[in-house]
């Protein structure tokens, strides 16, 4: 196999192992508990996500999902980072699926909030121990982080309750904000104003009030990940998104028996 190719691999996994970690955020994204396959077709190995259970699991051809998607390393690593968007890579052939259209539907959301995350996965793991920040800049780091992760659970606790189609549209702004200075990210695409008025599958147009509600929460999420974007890209504070999105996930966390038993059976696994 080509060491490129391992290398991306293992880069992959890394990512769904941190990712894995948040099922708060796993789960409302997807609109409920779904296990979801990535088939690397090169080497036919293949990587279990279980929101429900906060699992990540790597195996061969005896882990199934109610989704799967198969596609080379180098293919699944520019969806990730946002360069190829999954109806380009499904119409070239370049991605297969497997799985019921509405599970599969529920999956894709997950590839507009992975491009800043996963970019910054690679970066994180590309700095060399010796190039550790200063104690100033350290400092100032964990001082903006927990401000982050205090707005990112509020946020998350504004969102809980809303519908997973509002709550993934919150979600692309605040990953269109973190892109901007991103050096590898690709901000997922803006849907035009009106584009889905002719979608005979879109849901009924909001009230107007509700419509602004929804226009400040984008904007919040959006002005929150440009203000990530620009402390740890721009001034290159140390700032950890993957705790800031461990405070989202925990902000959407319904509170219920169940979603406690899945924190819990999350931190059990790892």
């Amino acid at each position: 196999m080509n060491p490129d190719s391992d290398n991306i691999q293992r880069g992959i996994i890394d990512f769904f192992r941190r990712i894995g970690k948040l099922p708060g955020l796993l789960t409302s994204v997807t609109g409920g508990y779904l296990p979801a396959v990535l088939e690397f077709r090169e080497s036919g190995k293949r990587l279990l996500l279980d929101p429900e259970n906060g699992r990540v699991e790597l195996g061969g051809s005896g882990l199934e999902g109610t989704v799967s998607m198969a596609g080379s390393s180098q293919d699944l690593h520019a969806v990730l980072l946002g360069k190829l968007p999954v109806i380009d890579g499904i119409s070239q052939r370049r991605l297969l699926l497997k799985g019921g259209m509405c599970h599969l539907v529920a999956f894709f959301p997950l590839f507009d909030l992975a491009p800043v995350p996963y970019a910054e996965n690679l970066l994180l793991n590309e700095r060399a121990p010796e190039r550790k920040p200063g104690k100033l800049r350290s400092s100032l780091g964990a001082f903006f982080g927990l401000f982050l992760r205090l707005f990112a659970f509020m946020l998350g606790r504004v969102l809980r309750r809303r519908p997973t189609r509002e709550l993934n549209q919150a979600l692309a702004a605040m990953s269109r904000g973190a892109a901007r200075y991103s050096t590898l990210a690709t901000a997922p695409r803006q849907a035009a104003p009106g584009a889905e008025d002719d979608n005979p599958l879109a849901a009924p147009r909001a009230s107007w009030p509700r419509r602004c509600w929804l226009a400040i929460i984008r904007a919040a999420m959006f002005t929150g990940g440009r203000i990530f974007s620009l402390i740890n890209y721009k001034f290159g504070l140390p700032v950890d998104l993957f705790d800031v999105l461990g405070g989202l996930s925990r902000g959407l966390e319904d509170g219920s028996p169940r979603a406690k038993k899945r924190v819990v059976d999350g931190d059990g696994a790892e």
